[in-house]
């Protein structure tokens, strides 16, 4: 976890200087407190199907989904 925090840290410094809008992807962004870096966050909101075949879609296992879901904050509570 250091590690990402320290190269989104890094990246943000590389970039804060120019003008427009610096977008980072973050996985676990609230579940880790990484929201806490940014002035503003964005999450893509979906259903829990949908959100699983896309990551059977691109080679996830459902036993994988599961696992990684299980840790995950809950859809609704990333919508508030």
């Amino acid at each position: 976890m250091h590690r990402v925090r320290r190269a989104i840290r890094e990246h943000v410094a590389k970039h804060r200087r120019q003008p427009g809008v610096l977008v980072v992807e973050v996985p676990l962004l609230f579940e880790n407190g990484f929201n806490q870096l940014f002035d503003q966050t964005v999450a893509v909101i979906t259903s829990k199907k949908s959100s699983e075949q896309r990551a059977i879609q691109r080679g996830m296992s459902i036993g994988l989904y599961k696992f990684f879901s299980a840790r995950q904050w809950s859809l609704a509570r990333k919508a508030k």
